[in-house]
């Protein structure tokens, strides 16, 4: 029920909704020399920002959400990227810790086709992710200018936390298989 979060939170729903359904023709829109900016959501812990990315995942896949361990060496980042145009959520997600190297090969991701070549292996870009955390914004413009940047603001948890409410979310949750139907 929308009507227990206030109209910004309605409102950042409704830009989250629309990133899922839109992200996995990204790389259809590199090839015009366009790009969509990667997902960031930020906020206090119990505020929904993952269980409501992982929930819209559903509009494309089954899944949960990554771990910031799964994309935190140039490797595994460039497998994650090159598996799939669907968007994937990584959890608890830290920008300003990631190393140099990783972050020369996330700008490249988000805007380029290629994650990176080496050795005459081409690693593309294909996917996109949605990334979401406790830590705030990150620091750097280079990697702000490349993300969609949405703060779940702690007032709703009250409203999230009330118990009613939970069970509610979960009831939705356990049937989100049925968002298959977007996608499809």
């Amino acid at each position: 029920n929308l009507s227990a979060f206030n109209s910004q939170r309605v409102r950042q729903l409704a830009v989250i909704v629309k990133w899922f359904v839109v992200a996995p023709f990204n790389y259809a829109f590199k090839q015009l020399g366009r790009w969509i900016p990667h997902l960031y959501v930020y906020g206090m812990s119990d505020t929904g920002k993952t269980r409501t990315c992982e929930f819209l995942q559903h509009i494309w896949h089954d899944g949960q959400a990554l771990s910031m361990g799964m994309i935190d060496t140039p490797y595994r980042f460039g497998f994650q990227l090159s598996r799939t145009t669907i968007p994937q959520v990584v959890n608890e997600m830290d920008f300003d810790s990631l190393s140099s190297e990783l972050v020369e090969l996330w700008k490249n991701a988000v805007d380029g086709t290629v994650v990176r070549s080496r050795y005459t292996k081409t690693i593309r870009a294909y996917g996109i992710l949605c990334y979401t955390s406790n830590t705030g914004i990150p620091t750097s413009r280079a990697i702000r200018k490349r993300l969609m940047i949405i703060n779940f603001d702690p007032k709703d948890s009250e409203t999230l936390l009330d118990e009613k409410n939970v069970e509610a979310f979960e009831s939705v949750f356990r049937q989100r298989q049925k968002l298959r139907a977007i996608g499809e």
